[in-house]
């Protein structure tokens, strides 16, 4: 294995974990905008669906992201959590369209967090 296929691989691994915090943000924030008549929550869960189809678009189509996030994060420390994540992997050894990513989930966390 090459150096290359190394940092895809990295890259890879980052952008599914993205993909799957901001997936549980995006269902615990519809859950508690419902229970709640929360706007603001529901808000928040729209933003991370749309992340959420954005970071699967810089995945290849055979890529298996579980869903499921154990524990009781709320939906904007899921958020920051995805966020963190972003920063493990030097920005240029993501796929080109990653940088627009982490804009809107930085984005998501100014306005909710």
């Amino acid at each position: 294995m090459n150096s290359s296929t190394i940092t895809e691989l990295s890259s890879r691994r980052a952008l599914e974990e993205v993909v799957q915090l901001l997936s549980c943000a995006s269902t615990r924030a519809h859950a508690l905008a419902s229970a709640r008549h929360d706007l603001p929550m529901g808000a928040l869960g729209l933003g991370a669906q749309l992340a959420v189809s954005q970071a699967l678009e810089l995945l290849p189509a055979d890529a298996d992201v579980d869903e499921s996030v154990p524990g009781h994060a709320t939906p904007i420390e899921l958020v920051r959590s995805a966020e963190a994540v972003t920063r493990i992997v030097p920005i240029d050894q993501f796929p080109p369209g990653t940088s627009q990513l982490i804009v809107a989930i930085c984005d998501l966390i100014r306005e909710h967090g």
